[in-house]
């Protein structure tokens, strides 16, 4: 497939390397980093940048084992013992931490009260001056039922960091429990070095011709996405969201699949591709800003290491009724590859060449968010006890007025996640059955014009302010208003 062969090309190039930082090298942010202390800054006690994970276990937890094991990952990740402070002159300082425990063990009287503990944990918000990043929270209620919660902060932590740590934490713990020395190879680097050598990097030509390029993909791209909302939007954003949880029929995601070869391209496109058309018909807006957000970590000297890697891009889509699926696919899939090879761009500096209106009422350039799940859920495996991963803690947050996050394998469940001052919770749970139809029906026809799909024509009852939309290419400007 055409995405697949470009991004194998990517990996194929001979690398410089990311070297070690020299003791007197200064430790700088990452742009990724540097983007949440900002926004951390205008927004500081809250959980919006929490990332929990908890785990139902059954058998004897070695305490003494599981806090050391814990405690060894954050000496070999010091991102992990960051603390990002401010300067006099207002500018991110950081300061390692040399001693710390990260892990807290209580008792409960029941399943309800642990699991009501390990929520309350995940909300808790961190003090990123003053608290490591990542915090574990054991909760016992009976001989040999426990709870183990984590909850981390995203200034040092994403997808891929999730799956190191507790695969370290397994090993370190089973060595320990079983009175064995744990083995682990040391870090290529740790994330600091990184972040330098993104500083360096990111700098002169290379930068001219990143911001060249965004410059001109985003000419002319609307400042903001006309949702329609069921409440007025407040002038400061407050981030408070709500997530309602939805699983595809096997029989989509393989036929999805299937499209997806028959493009040459992958299921993440053809599944946003469906997303550009759910808005189109949400919203009547036919030049849609979606921001999605990309691993980062085309280095191999990264594959293990922890921290944020991510980068968030802005992918522009145009399309109206008219335009048939196979098309939309098509485009969607030509912003992605073009992203692909401009992804250094940081956000904050893509708002500033932008020249995005500065609103406090909403996100900047984009304000709606795609994600598909890659690869399993996470898996914690302790010597001698049983854990399973429990469902996704709610931190009850959303950054952007809406997102999606479709599974990418049968029998995982995906979500939307909405901003609760902005949409009631009725009409966002209606989304995730739009959402499935609409998929079946575009996947049935691709050759067909978006517009005359009966999925298509459904979506605007989702709307409190619903769009005529013709299929001759563009919209009508009245505006009919009616409840649903």
């Amino acid at each position: 497939m055409l995405l697949e062969k470009r991004l194998s090309a990517k990996a194929a190039r001979p690398v410089q390397g990311i070297p070690r930082r020299k003791s007197e090298d200064p430790a700088p942010l990452s742009f990724s980093q540097r983007r949440i202390w900002y926004l951390e800054q205008l927004n500081p006690g809250t959980a919006t940048y929490n990332a929990p994970n908890a785990f139902r276990g059954w058998g004897k937890l070695d305490l003494e084992a599981f806090r050391r094991a814990v405690n060894i990952v954050l000496e070999r990740h010091t991102v992990l013992r960051t603390l990002i402070g401010t300067s006099e002159t207002g500018e991110p300082v950081t300061r390692l931490v040399s001693e710390w425990d990260a892990v807290e063990v209580v008792q409960a009287e029941s399943e309800e009260e642990a699991l009501g503990l390990a929520e309350k944990s995940a909300q808790k918000p961190f003090d990123i001056a003053r608290d490591l990043m990542l915090r574990a929270l054991v909760v016992l209620f009976g001989e040999e039922d426990f709870v183990v919660a984590f909850t981390t902060h995203h200034v040092a932590w994403d997808g891929v960091s999730k799956a190191v740590v507790f695969r370290e934490l397994g090993v370190v713990y089973d060595a320990i429990a079983t009175g064995q020395q744990p083995i682990l190879a040391e870090p290529a680097i740790q994330y600091a070095d990184y972040a330098l050598w993104q500083q360096r990097t990111f700098s002169g030509a290379r930068r001219d011709k990143e911001i060249a390029y965004w410059k001109d993909k985003l000419a002319g791209a609307p400042a903001y996405l006309d949702i329609p909302l069921d409440k007025p939007r407040p002038a400061v954003q407050r981030f408070k969201g709500a997530k309602i949880s939805f699983t595809l029929p096997a029989e989509l995601l393989t036929a999805a699949q299937t499209l997806s070869r028959a493009e040459r391209t992958t299921l993440y496109t053809t599944m946003l591709a469906v997303y550009n058309v759910f808005l189109l018909a949400f919203t009547g807006q036919e030049d849609i800003c979606v921001a999605t957000p990309f691993a980062g970590r085309d280095e191999p000297e990264t594959q293990a290491v922890i921290g944020f890697f991510i980068n968030t891009v802005v992918l522009r889509t145009r399309l109206d009724a008219g335009t048939s699926f196979g098309e939309v696919v098509r485009r969607v899939r030509e912003s992605v590859l073009g992203a692909q090879d401009h992804q250094l761009m940081p956000m904050d500096e893509l708002v500033e060449v932008l020249q995005a209106p500065r609103d406090l009422s909403r996100m900047p350039v984009a304000q709606v968010n795609f994600r598909l799940q890659g690869g399993k859920p996470p898996e914690l495996k302790l010597y001698g006890v049983r854990l399973t991963l429990l469902p996704l803690i709610d931190t009850f947050i959303s950054k952007f007025d809406m997102a999606l996050e479709v599974a990418s394998a049968d029998g995982e469940a995906g979500y939307v996640e909405y901003n609760t001052d902005l949409f009631t919770e009725e009409r966002m749970g209606r989304i995730p059955g739009a959402y499935e139809a609409l998929l079946g029906a575009l996947l049935e026809a691709p050759q067909l014009p978006v517009g005359e799909h009966a999925a298509f024509k459904m979506i605007g009852e989702l709307s409190p302010k619903r769009r005529r939309i013709g299929l001759g290419g563009g919209i009508s400007k009245t505006r009919t208003t009616f409840n649903v």
